[in-house]
């Protein structure tokens, strides 16, 4: 409620998979927020789905968005820190081609 008075719509989560984040499960941490009746504003939007798996993305989403009454988004796009894709097998020249096949599946 504080958050919709002062003018805050989104509160967004990236995802990410470095030492110095705790986000690598944005959608865990929104459905959290949303069970907890943390979150007070009218959106809730997560972005970043490069590295991830476009069908397991969409199903937390599905979930969360049911847990947070219909507040969570998806706002998918490219990520700006390339250092954590050998742990997902990527490779830097793989990254335009990765991005749009996941997009197409999300």
């Amino acid at each position: 409620m504080h958050a919709d008075q002062v003018g805050l719509d989104v509160f967004g989560i990236g995802e990410h998979h470095r030492a110095q984040y705790l986000d690598s499960a944005p959608a865990i941490i929104l459905a959290a927020a949303a069970t907890r009746n943390a979150a007070h504003t009218s959106h809730e939007r997560r972005d970043g789905i490069e590295l991830s798996r476009p069908v397991r993305v969409f199903q937390n989403f599905a979930n969360a968005r049911l847990l947070s009454q219909g507040r969570a988004e998806i706002v998918a796009g490219r990520g700006s820190f390339v250092d954590s894709f050998p742990l997902f097998g990527f490779r830097l020249e793989d990254y335009d081609r990765a991005v749009r096949r996941n997009l197409d599946l999300l």
